[in-house]
């Protein structure tokens, strides 16, 4: 109810080679009546033929939002004003009067924003699958081969993220974390890891195994306050 009975669309072809990466910027501005963008621009010296993403979103209030997103996690992207990330998404927002107001990291290692900011961050933990809850019970849990620490400054609910077999789910909410037996045992609430039913083996089967990677990606969210 209230959508639109239609939208508009695009579609946009890039003549490339085989050795090319390329990387689409799509920003989406829905309004009624208002614009809430003034404009929008690559950061140099990002010229938009690489994998690596990186621009100014300027707001009609006199915000503005810079927005990275290397092509990988290992890629330390620098670009003008004094921006270094590494990491997987960065959202930086400006207040009209130029002073640095949020940010958002998802994945980052290190994060310098000029002079105003600058901190380094465990971008995720990970472990091995122990154990795993079979069957359907009401509360899932999986136990870890070792302990893992969530830093307090990470945003929650926590997801994991498991190595899954083909056509499989490795991603779950965390409902709480508990130390047992020199490892961490993860709540993962009312789920169940059954991924399908093997008919010659009349038995269930499931989205992972014990030996599995699981990984917590982390995302860190900080409203600074102006000077």
């Amino acid at each position: 109810p209230g959508n639109p009975e239609d939208l508009p669309y695009l579609l946009a072809r890039a003549t490339t080679t085989p050795e090319q990466d390329i990387a689409y910027t799509a920003v989406i501005e829905p309004y009624q009546e208002r614009r809430a963008l003034a404009g929008v621009r690559r950061l140099a010296p990002w010229d938009g033929t690489g994998p690596d993403v990186a621009i100014e979103v300027r707001l009609a209030d006199g915000r503005r939002d810079v927005i990275l997103q290397p092509a990988d996690e290992a890629t330390l992207l620098e670009v003008e004003g004094g921006l270094r990330f590494r990491g997987t998404l960065l959202l930086a927002r400006f207040s009209p009067d130029g002073t640095l107001a949020e940010v958002l990291a998802v994945r980052p290692s290190t994060v310098t924003i000029g002079t105003a900011y600058q901190r380094d961050f465990v971008p995720f933990v990970e472990a091995r699958v122990k154990a795993f809850d079979r069957g359907a019970p009401r509360s899932c849990t999986i136990t870890l081969d070792r302990p893992i620490s969530i830093p307090d400054a990470a945003l929650r609910p926590l997801w994991t993220a498991i190595t899954t077999a083909p056509d499989a789910n490795g991603n779950y909410p965390v409902q709480g974390l508990a130390e047992r037996d020199g490892g961490t045992v993860l709540d993962l609430g009312d789920t169940s890891f059954i991924s399908g039913f093997d008919e010659d083996r009349q038995a269930y089967t499931y989205a992972f195994e014990e030996g599995a990677r699981l990984e917590i990606p982390l995302t860190y969210h900080e409203k600074l306050t102006a000077p």
